[in-house]
């Protein structure tokens, strides 16, 4: 029973299903671990302290869980003792993208993970200046 959500594209409507949305939707397993997370980051009573680490930790969680969608290649090594080992490795390097005042809070996560990852900045903006008041997307490298 797909549902069907009206988009307002420009000045003309799009109709897409909930299937079509679903399709690049990921859940991470909720698990137990991830349900005391939750509850701890919704308590009420939870310090700031506390609510920053556990929702730093759930961040984290999300990008490992993130990071093993992307497309790896078989890569054999050698290991200290000399024999060889079969592994994987990134088909590219990854770079981030940070969504200003949304998505900062993962940059830190992000780093821990990824060693000299890349990550840039996007907003979007509304543009006075312009009749309409028209918004406009901005982005910038910043390593």
């Amino acid at each position: 029973f797909a549902k069907l959500l009206e988009l307002a594209s420009g000045p003309t409507k799009q109709t897409v299903t909930m299937q079509e949305i679903q399709e690049g939707v990921y859940l991470l397993k909720q698990s137990n671990q991830v349900l005391s997370l939750h509850t701890i980051i919704r308590n009420r009573d939870t310090t700031r302290e506390d609510f920053i680490f556990y929702s730093n930790r759930l961040i984290r969680m999300i990008i490992e869980e993130s990071l093993s969608l992307l497309p790896f290649v078989e890569k054999i090594v050698t290991t200290p003792s000399k024999n060889e080992f079969k592994g994987v490795q990134f088909v590219s390097k990854i770079c981030g993208v940070s969504i200003v005042r949304a998505g900062e809070s993962m940059e830190n996560g992000l780093r821990e993970i990824c060693k000299a990852v890349r990550i840039g900045k996007w907003t979007n903006k509304t543009d006075s200046n312009n009749a309409g008041n028209t918004r406009r997307s901005v982005f910038a490298k910043t390593e």
